[in-house]
């Protein structure tokens, strides 16, 4: 009867130490994911690494350069008029910048690397009238080239 107890004790603690395992490659997975996400959108050279200027660029956009942004956001994709985005529309949303990144890839990358350096940047950017990311002219990489 012992053996019996002892076996379902181990199970029962197999099966918890399997499931943290799986909570703690889960979390791991999010943090790489926000992690390629900052640097997609803050990492104006490309080395995978923000330098003090592009983390100052982040801080800025995130503190109040564009909160005209997430209004702006919410209006075109909170379908459901509940004042947040849902993981659908925020996948959306996500969807609709990878097809306006990869336009302006399309049509600024002169050099053809990939990659919009400081310059193929500013002629986007000239092409839509000066705006930045947010429509106020800030941005990544707005200090010159890569």
């Amino acid at each position: 009867m012992n053996e019996v107890r002892l076996l379902c004790m181990m199970i029962a603690t197999a099966t918890l130490l399997a499931a943290a395992a799986v909570q703690a490659q889960d979390d791991q997975s999010d943090r790489d994911q926000r992690r390629s996400q900052v640097l997609e959108q803050y990492d104006a050279d490309g080395d995978g690494v923000l330098s003090t200027d592009e983390r100052s660029v982040m801080r800025e956009t995130r503190d109040g350069g564009h909160r005209g942004d997430k209004k702006r956001r919410l209006e075109r994709f909170d379908t459901d008029g509940d004042g947040q985005l849902s993981d659908s529309e925020r996948a959306t949303a996500r969807e609709k910048r990878g097809e306006r990144q990869s336009r302006a890839l399309e049509r600024f990358d002169a050099d053809g690397d990939g990659q919009l350096s400081g310059s193929e940047r500013g002629a986007a950017r000239a092409a839509r009238g000066g705006r930045g990311h947010g429509g106020n002219g800030g941005g990544r990489g707005n200090s010159g080239d890569n």
